[in-house]
């Protein structure tokens, strides 16, 4: 039953708001009480922002002043926690770069110059091939540069026949690829440990390594540019992508150190299980020396019941790609160190 005028030209209906009414002595008044609260329940934040972007003059239909400083408040918190972190963050990255600018970078770390650089220098001989086969290279003109590819300015395609031998199914919607050369991991664990140790002594703790914050984000960019977004158009089409298209993404590095048994634990060495803040998450090993370790799937996090679906174990330099909301899980190393490159990729 509509409580709305019916003259009134098409208004959307909205459902009466939750309020509280108190019976008086002579009448029936309504209270200025209502269950709103942004400050702790979100989706009553997300409801307010949807309605103040999609309808004029939204709040007019407020009857309760209170409702509206709730959600400006809510919203002053909002902004004064982004301002906080946005300090925070600058501060460290101005503190970081500091420390490691007279840090020599290893030269396979360095942003490369050109295709032959990079292909020849720091990446899997197998995926070279296919990216020095695929149609743009073909051609023999008007092959895009590197940068306009790294900066996202050229879409790079590799075409399915080429792919067909280097991605590997390892479980149910987890595949494998190989990525980077051997000596790439090497160099990056070796630098990895460096930073780690320079930040470490200066009581600057960031875990995982974000790859932007010290300087290498030029691998974040390989990585979507020219192996996740080509790649994921053809597994994750219809499924993570929904026709969509990859155009964020976060990039570091993770370690997970052994202990004995007698040792107290001060270090990462193991992840339970978990899904990721991504539509794709690309996960390389860098190395091999340890023991444990291994990757675990479950089924995926819309699924009534998940069940363990398969165990990996890292190769350096090969890379598995998984939808974000994968559930898995990184078991106990139990000697040695593991390290680990992730990329979290996303659509806006």
């Amino acid at each position: 039953i509509m409580n709305h005028q019916e003259d009134a030209g098409g208004a959307i209906n909205e459902k009466a708001r939750n309020t509280i009414q108190n019976v008086g002595n002579s009448s029936l008044h309504k209270s200025t009480i209502s269950a709103f609260s942004p400050c702790t329940a979100r989706s009553h934040l997300w409801h307010a922002l949807e309605g103040l972007d999609r309808y004029p003059n939204y709040l007019n239909r407020w009857n309760d002043e209170q409702d509206i400083d709730e959600l400006e408040r809510s919203l002053e918190n909002s902004l004064k926690q982004v301002r906080q972190q946005r300090t925070m963050i600058l501060e460290r990255k101005k503190r970081i770069k500091e420390l490691l600018q007279n840090v020599p970078i290893p030269s396979r770390l360095v942003t490369p110059e050109s295709w032959e650089d990079l292909l020849q220098h720091r990446l899997d001989s197998s995926l070279s091939k296919a990216i020095r086969e695929s149609r743009h290279f073909r051609k023999k003109q008007n092959i895009p540069s590197l940068q306009r590819v790294l900066s996202g300015e050229f879409e790079i395609h590799l075409d399915a026949y080429l792919l067909e031998d280097l991605i590997e199914p390892e479980v149910q919607d987890v595949f494998s690829v190989s990525i980077f050369c051997p000596n790439f991991c090497k160099d990056m664990i070796s630098y990895i440990r460096q930073v780690s140790t320079i930040l470490g002594k200066n009581d600057i703790t960031i875990r995982p390594i974000d790859l932007d914050v010290i300087g290498l984000h030029w691998i974040n960019n390989v990585l979507l540019h020219l192996i996740v977004r080509p790649i994921s158009k053809h597994l994750f089409k219809n499924t993570e992508l929904m026709e969509g298209d990859l155009d964020w993404r976060q990039g570091y590095v993770a370690a997970y150190k052994g202990q004995s048994s007698n040792t107290k634990v001060e270090h990462q060495n193991r992840l339970v299980v978990h899904t990721d803040d991504s539509e794709i998450t690309l996960n390389v090993g860098l190395g091999d020396d340890f023991d444990g370790g291994e990757l675990q799937f479950w089924g995926l996090r819309d699924e009534d019941d998940p069940q363990l679906l398969g165990t990996y174990s890292p190769v350096p330099g090969r890379a598995l790609l998984h939808a974000g909301r994968h559930f898995h899980q990184v078991t106990r190393v139990t000697r040695g160190e593991r390290y680990a490159l992730i990329l979290w990729a996303r659509s806006w």
